[in-house]
């Protein structure tokens, strides 16, 4: 059970969504059952128990109460009058179905979750309208960082007459963007300091063979912020593949965002505190804590966290050695069907 400290820090912190929380909790009759469980003790049986507690029953040796709030090891279980208000906001950055459940996983619960998170995405006209046509090749495996921000890569993206600088880290995923008002050096460069200044300077830079990266006041940033500047080939553009990826995936949010109405901000948040399948979120790889977002949580999951670097690479290799396999595979096919065809 979460320390008295632990709960003061949550009221503090989180008091508005709490209170929400709380109201909406004692008037739903299922979980006001299940706390009546909890404490005074459950059936024996399973054919014992309530039909409205029932989907609670292989879970309930983890469930407990704090305050008013019902939870499920530390995530909040969430009554059924909210549950379509937390859907809004588990998909408010327009993730897929597999990262918004990772969204959601650990923090908010409630039976058959996945199931409508699943419903949810399925049935989003936004989601449907911008789908890709074809899967995502798996991009080039690079070798694996020793650190986060070593090694970034920086790409621009041009969207409804804006250019926006995009700028993320090898290690952790983590995307930073800013306007700017040109793709020349100078503009580039006010942007790329205060990005480094909050996050350290990388050790090198990855981009395209753009005009500005071939300036000789870029060159003269560089060289006097002691930063390595690698090139990605013109014949094989993949080499930059990882901020490619970055551009699109912001494309993407920026697009549904602005046909959604909903903040982009939010929405860059959500992909940011996010973990990539076996992975922790990116905001976790690179700053050791989950970032707070509208889901109410518990302290717990915002107190920092130091990620093993070894068991990083541990993961980071296999996913590298999986995504390789997919790769030669879809290639080998694609050259077999040409042969045929020629």
């Amino acid at each position: 059970m979460p320390s008295p400290m632990c709960l003061k820090d949550l009221q503090r912190f989180l008091a508005e969504r709490l209170q929400w929380l709380t109201k909406a909790t004692e008037q739903d009759e299922s979980l006001q059952l299940l706390k009546n469980y909890y404490q005074n003790g459950w059936p024996d049986r399973k054919s014992e128990v309530n039909k409205l507690v029932l989907p609670y029953w292989n879970c309930r040796h983890e469930i407990h109460a704090v305050k008013g709030l019902l939870l499920k090891g530390n995530s909040l279980i969430i009554p059924k009058e909210l549950r379509p208000e937390i859907l809004k906001m588990i998909h408010n950055g327009h993730q897929g179905i597999e990262k918004s459940k990772n969204f959601a996983r650990g923090v908010v619960y409630w039976p058959l979750m996945s199931h409508d998170i699943q419903q949810c995405v399925e049935n989003c006209e936004i989601c449907l309208s911008h789908r890709n046509a074809n899967p995502p090749q798996p991009l080039m495996s690079h070798k694996i960082s020793s650190f986060p921000w070593e090694k970034v890569g920086i790409d621009f993206l041009q969207f409804k007459g804006q250019t926006i600088v995009v700028v993320e880290d090898y290690y952790s995923n983590y995307i930073e963007i800013a306007n700017v008002s040109s793709t020349g050096a100078k503009a580039l460069i006010n942007v790329l300091k205060p990005i480094f200044s909050r996050h350290g300077i990388p050790v090198k830079i990855m981009s395209d063979n753009g005009p500005p990266y071939s300036s000789q006041e870029f060159k003269q940033f560089i060289d006097s912020w002691g930063i390595c500047h690698t090139t990605s080939s013109p014949y094989l553009s993949r080499s930059n593949g990882l901020v490619e990826s970055g551009v699109k995936i912001i494309k993407r949010i920026l697009t549904k965002c602005a046909e959604s109405g909903d903040d982009p901000h939010l929405a860059l948040l959500q992909y940011r505190t996010t973990p990539r399948g076996n992975l922790p979120s990116p905001a976790e790889l690179l700053m050791s804590r989950r970032l707070r977002t509208l889901i109410p949580t518990v302290v717990k999951h915002l107190q920092p966290k130091i990620t093993s670097h070894k068991e990083y690479r541990k993961i980071k290799q296999h996913n590298n050695v999986k995504q390789k396999f997919y790769f030669d595979k879809n290639l080998r096919s694609c050259l077999k069907s040409r042969k045929e065809i020629g």
